[in-house]
């Protein structure tokens, strides 16, 4: 949530339609669609470092996660269709001790990303 607020404001992320990705970061409640998967990616081999993007998959909204490179998170924040964002991704790379923005890596969570309704 933190780095949807920080590319695309926070008038934007405190949108009703980040409502159950709100409560789920900050609460824990896990409803409506906000879903995490996990699975490697071959783009993280000798690398060191954070990833973090937000891009748009089918017609949801995902943030991408992986934090030392090690397993890739994938967060559902919203299916709404009228909430436009900018894909946009960025690399803190622990060898050069720097932050750099790179292209979004595509979504490939090797489960179909789709909402469920729970609740």
């Amino acid at each position: 949530m933190n780095y949807l607020a920080a590319v695309v404001g926070y008038d934007v992320a405190l949108a009703a339609a980040f409502d159950d990705a709100r409560n789920f970061a900050r609460y824990g409640r896990e409803k409506a669609r906000v879903r995490v998967h996990a699975c490697e990616t071959p783009w993280f081999l000798e690398r060191k470092g954070h990833y973090v993007s937000l891009t748009r998959a089918a017609e949801m909204i995902v943030v991408q996660l992986s934090i030392l490179l090690r397993i890739q998170y994938f967060v559902v924040l919203t299916s709404e269709p009228n909430v436009n964002v900018k894909a946009t991704a960025h690399f803190f790379d622990l060898s050069a001790n720097r932050l750099v923005e790179i292209e979004p890596l595509a979504v490939r969570p090797g489960r179909p990303l789709k909402p469920t309704m729970t609740g």
